[in-house]
């Protein structure tokens, strides 16, 4: 009777294993690489997910990664980023200004004309910012909990639209997904001296909306994509 059942648990995972993408680690059906188009960009962005992040389907990180030439993406929770000798060479390197992305009294606000920036325009090289990928909770735990990033200043901006992450109830009206967040933090930078706008920085935005559009047609039942999002699956 085990060899049977154990035949139709395998006959089953068969039937509902689906080919990966390796790339944007999604499936193949939904794969988004061929509407990856990179840019590279200024602030430097350095994004650190936390391993449940990872787990998650419907995550935007490794895509705002991807869709960021220079960019980086760290693996790891509070006490792994303290050990990553990596993260701790880059906060060590002068040549940018090292800053995390994260709201609090305590963070400079991009969106208030009286904010003095004049520290964050210091180094040479502009900004390095490090971006935590998580739920609300889980973000906020890797920032306190975290030597290297209790240190570094923080800088926050106000959301002036509502988060597109239709998929994915957002605990609180200013909160939007890591790569809306950005998408709008190159806005920012740009209006007061801190980086450029990266041309095609809309990209970001475009690549998230297929994403979204793909999880609503799967979460509905449906098996068709859009004309519009067929090449993504090619």
């Amino acid at each position: 009777m085990r060899s049977i059942e154990k035949k139709k648990n395998s006959a089953a995972e068969a039937e509902t294993f689906r080919p990966m993408c390796f790339r944007c680690l999604r499936p193949r059906i939904a794969c988004l690489c061929s509407s990856l188009k990179p840019f590279a960009s200024d602030p430097e962005i350095v994004i650190l997910i936390h391993p449940r992040e990872t787990k998650r389907a419907i995550g935007t990180a490794r895509l705002a990664h991807l869709s960021i030439s220079n960019s980086r993406l760290f693996r790891g929770d509070a006490s792994a980023i303290d050990r990553d000798e990596r993260i701790a060479a880059a906060i060590a390197d002068r040549a940018k200004t090292s800053v995390v992305l994260f709201p609090g009294p305590e963070s400079l606000d991009l969106d208030d004309p009286g904010a003095d920036l004049g520290d964050l325009r210091k180094a040479p090289g502009g900004l390095r910012v490090f971006v935590i990928d998580g739920t609300w909770s889980e973000a906020r735990k890797m920032a306190q909990r975290s030597r290297l990033l209790r240190d570094l200043p923080r800088i926050m901006f106000r959301p002036d639209r509502p988060s597109r992450y239709r998929i994915r109830k957002q605990p609180k009206e200013v909160c939007v997904s890591t790569i809306e967040a950005i998408h709008a933090l190159f806005g920012r930078c740009a209006a007061r001296g801190l980086g450029r706008l990266p041309e095609g920085h809309d990209r970001l935005l475009d690549v998230f909306d297929s994403m979204v559009d793909l999880q609503i047609i799967c979460r509905d039942g449906g098996t068709d994509r859009p004309p519009e999002l067929m090449k993504t699956a090619e």
